[in-house]
């Protein structure tokens, strides 16, 4: 017989495991950006699924592309734009919801994401960030 509450607690441990090894790989990116010249893009988004209403930690959003409230996800997502490179190079990613189990808030989320870019970029990138970045906390991740 299949214990699922075991099933999902190894699917979450592994997948937790898997987060930290992305992040680890933030080093690589940051030795092919010429910092001179890099600019760090910071966004948040939404992913809805109206379609499936019984995903894990599901929560209401605004949907940007329509305006209404539906069912979905929340992102944080940072991308390096570098001097000689064709495309942006994704750095942090993210998805989230306010459902889940430890969520603080999308400000704290956001600050994760900011700690992460301090970390293994320097002050030297320019840093581009939309208007949910208003706030006075996240002023302290550019000087």
């Amino acid at each position: 017989m299949i214990n699922y509450n075991r099933l999902v607690y190894e699917i979450k441990r592994d997948l937790s495991n898997f987060s930290e090894k992305i992040s680890k790989g933030l080093k690589r990116p940051q030795k092919k950006v010429d910092e001179e010249h890099a600019v760090i893009v910071i966004d948040n988004s939404d992913i809805t699924k109206p379609c499936s209403p019984k995903m894990e930690a599901i929560s209401d959003v605004h949907d940007g592309s329509t305006g209404e409230i539906r069912k979905g996800y929340l992102t944080v997502e940072a991308a390096v734009l570098s001097k000689g490179k064709k495309m942006p190079m994704p750095v942090y990613e993210k998805v989230f919801s306010s459902a889940e189990d430890g969520f603080i808030s999308m400000t704290h989320e956001n600050l994760c994401c900011l700690k992460s870019l301090s970390a293994h970029f320097g002050k030297n990138c320019i840093r581009t960030l939309d208007r949910g970045f208003d706030a006075n906390e996240y002023y302290r991740y550019f000087f």
